[in-house]
């Protein structure tokens, strides 16, 4: 690339797509080495998902054993919404 064409920012189209296959591999190398990491402690891995079930389960009995709130309706106050 000559020194003009640095200087006015025009890169050739093959040096553009080298560029940009380099940029693909390197974001692919870099979300597999993330994933990779994230589950080589599987133990940890299975205990945050059984804490986050056992939450969600805690979450849902608990709605399901609240009684249903009754709200006035907007329309008139003798009428109840169940």
């Amino acid at each position: 690339m000559s020194r003009e064409a640095v200087r006015f920012g025009r890169v050739p189209k093959h040096e553009k797509v080298r560029m940009a296959e380099e940029l693909a591999r390197v974001t692919a190398r870099t979300l597999t080495d993330a994933v990779q990491s994230a589950l080589t402690d599987s133990d940890s891995v299975v205990e945050s998902c059984f804490t986050g079930f056992s939450r969600l389960i805690d979450n849902v009995k608990k709605l399901l054993h609240k009684p249903p709130a009754q709200s006035v309706c907007p329309v008139g106050r003798y009428f109840l919404i169940l």
